[in-house]
This record gives C-alpha cells, sequence and structure tokens, in this order.
C-alpha cells in the first residue's frame, strides 16, 4: 500500500511538472550561462507595469502543459516583472524601449533572435513565435554584428540598410536609426525609385521627417509606391496609420491623431 502511494506522488509530480511553462529564478547572467551550457535558447519574458490583463492572458498560455513541454525542451525560461533588477539592462542591451512588454527569444551567446511586443492566452501562438525563433537562429543572425559596426560609427548606407531590415524583422523600434539613415542620404538619392521603396517598407510615421522626404517629390512617390504589389501597399498602409496613431496615443497629442 505505502509503495503504490509513494507511486502514485511520484506519478503526480511528474505530471505537474509539465503542467506549466517553468520559469527559472536566476539572474539573466545566470540564465545566459545556463543556456550555454545546455545548448538551449533563452525565452524571457517580460511583464508588463501597466497592463496587469496582458500579464494575465501570457498566464493562461504558460499554464498549458503542452506549452510547457515544448518550451522546457528547447528553451531556458525566464520572466522578468516591471521591478526586476535586469529590466533595464534587457532594454538597454536589445533596444526595447522603456516599460515595453512582450517575448524575447534569444540564442544562447545572448544574441536576440526574435521579439514578439504582446501578449496572448493562446499557447499556439507562443508555439508558433518559438519556431520562428528556432528557425531564424539555424539560419543565423547578424544583427549583432551590425549593431557592433554600427556602434563603431560605420553609417555606410549599405549598413544602416542591413540593420533597419534586421531590427524591422525582429519588431525592434526602427524610427530613431531611420530617421538617421534619411538625413545622412544625399538629395539625389531621394530621386531613387529604390531608395524611396525602401524608406517605404521601413513603415515611417506619417508627417515625421522619414516621411515629408519621401513624399517631397510627391509624382516621383507615388511611382515608387506604385511598383509594389498591390497586397503590399495594403499592408504598409494600414501599418503606417496603426504606427502613427499609436505614436499620438502615447505623446497624447489629439493634433497629430486628427492629422492621421
Amino acid at each position: 500500500m505505502g509503495k503504490s502511494v509513494i507511486l502514485c506522488v511520484a506519478l503526480l509530480l511528474s505530471c505537474t511538472s509539465f503542467a506549466q511553462v517553468k520559469f527559472e529564478e536566476l539572474s539573466f547572467e545566470k540564465v545566459l550561462q545556463k543556456a550555454e551550457e545546455k545548448g538551449k535558447m533563452i525565452f524571457l519574458q517580460l511583464e508588463s507595469a501597466s497592463c496587469l490583463e496582458c500579464n494575465e492572458v501570457a498566464g493562461k498560455a504558460f499554464a498549458e502543459k503542452k506549452l510547457g513541454k515544448f518550451l522546457l525542451d528547447a528553451f531556458v525560461c525566464i520572466k522578468l516583472s516591471p521591478d526586476n533588477q535586469d529590466r533595464e539592462l534587457i532594454e538597454r542591451k536589445y533596444g526595447i524601449r522603456e516599460n515595453s512588454f512582450g517575448s524575447l527569444f534569444i540564442n544562447p551567446y545572448g544574441a536576440l533572435i526574435h521579439f514578439y511586443p504582446g501578449s496572448t492566452s493562446l499557447w499556439t501562438k507562443y508555439e508558433e513565435l518559438s519556431n520562428i525563433a528556432l528557425g531564424k537562429a539555424g539560419e543565423g543572425n547578424g544583427l549583432s554584428e551590425f549593431e557592433a559596426m554600427y556602434k563603431t560609427g560605420n553609417k555606410q548606407f549599405g549598413l544602416l540598410e542591413a540593420l533597419l531590415q534586421k531590427r524591422q524583422l525582429l519588431n525592434l523600434e526602427t524610427d530613431s536609426l531611420l530617421a538617421e539613415y534619411v538625413s545622412l542620404l544625399p538629395a539625389d538619392s531621394l530621386q531613387s525609385i529604390r531608395t524611396l521603396v525602401f524608406i517605404i517598407r521601413m513603415v515611417p510615421h506619417l508627417y515625421g521627417n522619414a516621411d515629408l522626404k519621401l513624399r517631397k517629390d510627391y509624382p516621383l512617390f507615388d511611382k515608387a509606391w506604385n511598383t509594389l504589389p498591390l497586397e503590399e501597399r495594403i499592408r504598409t498602409n494600414t501599418l503606417i496609420g496603426y504606427k502613427s496613431m499609436q505614436k499620438a496615443v502615447k505623446e497624447k497629442n489629439e493634433q497629430y491623431a486628427i492629422q492621421i
């Protein structure tokens, strides 16, 4: 009888260990060490300071047994609350806006592979994002190398464009870098359809410096715009409007919202 009870408890513990995502209570430095030792990636969840509901819906997904098992196999998981001592380090290291929230997928050497700036109660979404990150890690991601070259003062247009594309791919902030890129462009570059299309695809805020330069020669802008497939134009137009409205809300700028 005693052995049966012990066996049942052991089975129960083995099942509940996979009942939800297990977040390590370690510093980011220790998590990096553990990830490198085990040859796993890092799943880092940033909790929101202002949206408790966002944290709650994510918590529902992390309670799913299948997600817990999936992440345990490939990732070392860590969750950072808004007041965690590593929070500022993460925001600075990966160029994430202060008080942002979402999921970061980081390789064992500390390079950011993918970023999801949101939350959901659907555990399958986190599984999908994890698979995207694992795929990107397999292909190799040069963000850290590009960032390092940029920080040494390399402002070649090819590097800036590559860095912008990498940051956009990871859903990281691109506005300040795009503004710098546009400010460095010689006037004749803005007569190039290729350059205009590149700026369009970076989704500049409406009425910002990049947008104003983009539309300065409106017939040329219109020509560049119409080189894009209809589906891409619709998607880009929607993103520009959404992104610009987010900026208006964040800055509490009613006049800008009306312009949009």
